[in-house]
């Protein structure tokens, strides 16, 4: 496996053998700050995201040549294909508990390559990687039986991503060296994303935001980008791997869609009224992980998904002049620490105080600056 990270663009690249995903703790995952892959003795493996002690197997049960991992952590599952033998879509538990399972019984599928997962919908995709290759669909709770998403078939497709918003599909084609663009309906026919042909392209992650497309070239082993609505010409990202590197996952900075803001009088004893701020979230199928990451007060971290719902609140101004900027924490993802209070941050002319609020967690000390920047709000520094 092998990691880079790009601090000027604000984009991390991660490229591994047989599948990757990167995963943060929400209020519902168990494990945090991990990443999971999948491996050819066929075990699913986890290990630390900071790579820190020692990777372990997930399940005790050795799969299949199990291709391609994707994770959703709210619903703490895992799900990858066993391209050999059994020919399975397989799901289990993030935690690793329990016995993992196919996630249809009672279809076999032809060397399914990757998976890329569409919890919203309801819907998991992957690539057949046959002769005669499909793109194919079910359902995510396992109900019904997997169809074909298009009527038409082509030689060795290799993993899928997916770009709900835009109703597209992408994946890679390793026999035609050819970058694959579908409708995510079925509707239409698939086509070719660039006119230029790939060295074994294997596995695709995009970016919707920056309009990019990332993927693998197994035989050359050069990491590939190109512009996702296919004009320009592809180019190498880095220089070949010593290895054939297979499938990407991209890592961005958070984005912020609005900032929270604060109103209220100027007065001693005025209410300020706060509103929430906005993120966006990891995009799953797309293999694009974005949402911010909080600290807590045992140094691991939580995920702030954009959309979640959070507890109101206001703050009493102490002093005066115009209504502070403030800070709210995450207080929803902290149900460990249902006695502690939460504390917003005041920030004037540089000085910093600290207000109570009701809530359910204390923030460490020196947390509270971080925070207000993470949120989007301008606050000034100490003096």
């Amino acid at each position: 496996m092998s990691a880079r990270y790009r601090l000027g663009s604000g984009v991390g690249l991660v490229t591994c053998a047989l599948g990757l995903a990167l995963a943060s703790v929400t209020a519902t995952a168990i494990a945090a700050d991990s990443i999971y892959w999948s491996n050819s003795g066929g075990k699913i493996r986890v290990g630390n995201l900071n790579g820190s002690g020692t990777p372990m197997d997930l399940f005790s049960t050795s799969e299949h040549s199990p291709y391609g991992v994707a994770i959703n952590p709210r619903a703490g599952k895992i799900y990858w294909a066993n391209a050999v033998a059994s020919g399975k879509i397989r799901v289990g538990n993030l935690n690793g508990s329990g016995t993992p399972m196919d996630l249809f019984p009672t279809t076999t599928e032809d060397v399914p390559f990757g998976v890329a997962i569409d919890p919203a919908a309801g819907k998991i995709y992957w690539a057949n990687d046959v002769s005669a290759g499909k793109i194919r669909v079910g359902n995510l709770n396992g109900g019904g039986t997997p169809t074909d998403l298009f009527s038409t078939s082509e030689s060795g497709p290799e993993g899928v991503a997916i770009d709900p918003a835009a109703g597209k599909i992408y994946w890679a084609n390793d026999v035609s060296g050819k970058i694959r663009v579908g409708n995510l309906n079925g509707s239409g026919t698939p086509a070719d994303l660039f006119p230029t042909t790939e060295d074994s392209p294997t596995g695709v992650a995009i970016d919707p935001t920056a309009g990019k497309i990332y993927w693998t070239n197994y035989t050359s082993g050069i990491i590939r980008v190109g512009n996702l609505n296919g004009s320009g010409t592809p180019m190498d990202l880095f220089p070949a791997e010593s290895s054939s590197p297979v499938f990407t996952a991209l890592l961005r900075a958070p984005l912020t869609l609005a900032s929270p803001t604060v109103a209220g009088g100027a007065r001693v004893g005025s209410l300020l009224s706060c509103s929430r701020g906005a993120w966006a979230g990891d995009l799953l199928g797309a293999f694009l992980y974005r949402a911010p990451l909080l600290p807590r007060r045992d140094g691991r971290q939580v995920q702030l998904p954009g959309q979640r719902r959070e507890r109101g609140w206001c703050l009493v101004q102490n002093e005066p002049g115009p209504p502070h900027q403030a800070a709210q924490a995450d207080d929803q993802a902290r149900r460990d620490q249902p006695q502690e209070e939460q504390r917003a941050l005041l920030v004037r002319l540089g000085r910093r105080k600290r207000l109570p609020v009701r809530a359910r967690e204390a923030k460490e000390e020196g947390q509270e600056a971080w925070q207000a920047q993470v949120l989007g709000l301008q606050v000034a520094q100490d003096l």
